[in-house]
This record gives C-alpha cells, structure tokens and sequence, in this order.
C-alpha cells in the first residue's frame, strides 16, 4: 500500500467508515480502526501521541464515514486531523509517525 501520509494528502481518507479508536497511555500509541470502501479492515497507528480529541457532538447529525483528514507539521510535532460526516472533529498530535496495515477479516 501507498505511504499513508501520501494517501491522507492525495484522499484525506474520505468515505473509509471510522470502526474505533484506543489509546494506549504506556506505550504512547493510538490505533485507528476502519473500514475501506470494500469493507476491509485497516488500521492506522499514531505512535508518539501527546494528546488525543474525539468529541462525539454530532453537530451535523449522526454519522462514523470520514469527509476529510489532513496531517500538519509544526517545529516538534505533527496534528492528525479527522472530519467525520457528524461534524465531528478527531485531533491526534504526536511526535514520531502513523503507520498503516491492512487486516485481514
């Protein structure tokens, strides 16, 4: 699969279903789950996290499918941005990177 910062910037993920998000305080790594446009499993993992939002208002409505997400690079960190179609908004920042694999189901 692609480099996932190039998909994110090419596709801001949009449409991929959001399944969950754990967080994992020890270690300092958050793994997305999601779904693809065929059903199939992915998972991201931000390693390095130093903070993490994830509001559940559903401003627009109810809603778990991604519209649009965006990494951006400051001086000693980087923000994970995910726009849900509920209007939602999910802040990731964190210091080393984000991988991604494909999961079998």
């Amino acid at each position: 699969m692609s480099d996932i910062y190039e998909r994110i910037s090419r596709t801001g993920l949009h449409d991929l279903e959001l399944v969950s998000i754990t967080a994992d305080n020890r270690s300092a790594e958050a793994v997305i789950m999601l779904n693809d446009l065929d059903r199939k499993p992915v998972k991201l993992k931000v390693s390095g996290f130093i903070s993490l939002s994830f509001p559940h208002e559903e401003p627009w409505g109810k809603g778990t499918y991604i519209a649009a997400a965006g990494v951006f690079h400051f001086h000693d960190e980087d923000l994970l941005t995910v726009q849900l179609n509920s209007g939602d908004e999910i802040n990731i920042r964190y210091t080393v990177g984000i991988t991604e694999e494909c999961t079998d189901a």
